[in-house]
């Protein structure tokens, strides 16, 4: 079943990077995976506990942020347990760069 969140950000918010965010963790539930498993995230942890939990990550894309509602956030890409690209502008941008590696 959809998250009924998804859409509610994709109608309220006036930003397309959110709406781009939307669209690929509803494209991640159409095909009957878990967003969760896609991008992960990391709020209100320390750098410790966020690079342990990134670790056990083997493919996705994170999104740091130091609280739920704050603005600035550090988006990258993870691959086998190892951020291998950080500082990115959004998760369409992550999500572009990680289907890269892919064909690379």
């Amino acid at each position: 079943m959809f998250d009924h969140c998804l859409f509610f950000v994709l109608i309220l918010e006036d930003d397309v990077d959110a709406g781009r965010e939307c669209i690929i963790k509803g494209h991640h539930m159409y095909l009957n995976e878990d967003p969760k498993d896609l991008v992960h995230e990391y709020m209100n942890m320390t750098e410790a506990n966020t690079l342990s939990a990134i670790e056990r990550t083997m493919v996705g894309i994170y999104i740091a942020k130091e609280t739920p509602g704050s603005n600035s956030s550090d988006v990258g890409v993870i691959l086998e347990g190892v951020v291998v690209l950080r500082d990115l502008e959004n998760v369409a941008l992550a999500t572009a760069m990680l289907f890269g590696f892919f064909t690379s």
